[in-house]
């Protein structure tokens, strides 16, 4: 669940593709991490990064453009063709987009609110953040 802002900011951007970032985090081995390389382009998004080389944790919403879509969805295909990716993050396939060249911004929310819902424990949390 999600501030409608995030989703305004999104929209309001270029044919750029845009990876959202909240840098108010307490950065840990679960977070997908976000690492820059100029300003605000994204040089490695991934849940093995150091703490301590990331601005901040992806909060899994992003903005792709129709160029990158193609190959986003070509890279997901040829990742669940492996068996050993059968439990892999969608999130490895923007590794290797980007490792390819294709470009991604990060979007900073930072400030507004979100929360990933997995377990009806998440659910809960979420309806009191959004009450």
């Amino acid at each position: 669940m999600f501030d409608i802002e995030i989703l305004r900011r999104l929209l309001a951007g270029d044919d750029t593709n845009y990876l959202c970032i909240d840098r108010n985090i307490q950065l840990g081995a679960e977070e997908v991490k976000v690492a820059l390389s100029a300003g605000t382009r994204v040089a490695l998004v991934s849940k093995d990064l150091a703490p301590s080389n990331a601005v901040g944790e992806s909060i899994g919403i992003e903005r792709i453009n129709a160029e990158s879509a193609k190959l986003l969805f070509a890279e997901l295909r040829n990742m669940m063709s492996d068996e050993h990716n059968a439990q892999e993050y969608y999130e490895g396939a923007y590794e290797c987009l980007i490792a390819n060249g294709v470009a991604f911004e990060a979007l900073d929310i930072t400030g507004l609110a979100w929360t990933e819902v997995d377990t009806q424990l998440d659910l809960e949390t979420a309806i009191r953040m959004f009450n």
